[in-house]
């Protein structure tokens, strides 16, 4: 494991030391990020108790709450503190509404709108990927409203196709899927076939393939995708980037737990300068024998570390 300077062993994290606060209405209708247009985000939850202490998970590029369905219910297993938990679809994804453009402060935006809908005052929140960049900016713009934070191999930093092979990766399923002719399309299994020179890996295709959808009505032919594909597309300078430069102008003072997989090269040690420097509280775990998707390849390890995290920074 390993960690900056001021940081306590995870045995030893608390936010006993922190001051409670919510997040008023007008606070955030004020702020920059209450300023942007927002647009109505669906969600999945997981409820031991409705008083129980939130926490919200948010996915990565092509997911969905759905995607963290099982997850969340081991998890909720697991927590000696329990929460209820709270899935959300960013906008472009799952069963959420589209819009043409998808920044990391809109995306943010519209999770904090949500939870000021349901009266949600403070809560945990947990990212994946490109929800781990959302999850920051919310922490960064709201420290108020995040209790903890914890970000699963992504950190706050840009990635190119130049600098990172994984990241050639997305952009390269992201071009096959904008240009896939779904007039032609019979079922999935065709669908495969036809990205399978785009998208040689077989637990990617098929990942993104979910996101694949029959359209509607007796007389329609084809497939759609679920997912706003082309405004991901247009948005992929965004999405590689982070919105903020890492010179310590933005910190988020509460705790803040990386966790990257041991085979994935989104969390590397060049990265953690720019994780201290908007987190000074930071720690960071790796898991051995896990990719970028650490929570599905290694469930068992990933449930155990977000869940003595969760207990250990509760507030009780």
């Amino acid at each position: 494991m390993r960690r900056a300077a001021p940081t306590r062993a995870l045995a030893l994290l608390s936010l006993a030391s922190l001051a409670p606060g919510g997040l008023h209405a007008a606070a955030f209708a004020s702020s920059r990020l209450g300023s942007l247009r927002t647009v109505a985000l669906q969600t999945l939850e997981v409820a031991s108790a409705e008083d129980a202490p939130p926490l919200v998970i948010v996915h990565g590029l092509f997911g969905s709450a759905r995607n963290f369905l099982s997850f969340s219910t081991m998890l909720s297993q697991q927590l000696r503190v329990k929460r209820r938990i709270l899935m959300v679809d960013l906008r472009n994804h799952g069963r959420s509404a589209h819009a043409p453009t998808m920044s990391y402060e809109e995306m943010a935006a519209d999770v904090l709108a949500l939870l000021d809908e349901r009266g949600i005052r403070r809560a945990a929140v947990i990212g994946h990927s490109m929800g781990g960049k959302v999850s920051a900016v919310m922490a960064l713009n709201q420290p108020e409203l995040v209790q903890s934070l914890g970000i699963l191999d992504i950190a706050p930093i840009q990635y190119t196709a130049a600098t990172s092979p994984a990241w050639a990766e997305v952009e390269a399923v992201v071009r096959a899927c904008a240009q896939l002719p779904l007039d032609g399309v019979r079922d999935r299994h065709q669908a495969s076939r036809m990205l399978e020179a785009s998208i040689p890996n077989p637990i990617m295709r098929a990942f993104v393939l979910t996101n694949l959808t029959p359209r509607a009505g007796n007389d329609a032919s084809g497939w759609d995708w679920r997912i706003n594909v082309q405004a991901i597309a247009s948005s992929l300078a965004e999405v590689e980037d982070f919105p903020y430069p890492p010179d310590g102008s933005r910190q988020y003072a509460g705790q803040a737990f990386f966790i990257g997989g041991s085979d994935s090269t989104f969390i590397k040690t060049s990265h953690l300068p720019a994780i201290a420097s908007f987190f000074p509280q930071y720690t960071v775990a790796k898991i051995k024998n896990a990719g970028h998707w650490i929570h599905t390849e290694q469930p068992a390890h990933t449930l155990e570390l977000v869940s003595r995290f969760l207990d250990e920074s509760a507030e009780l």
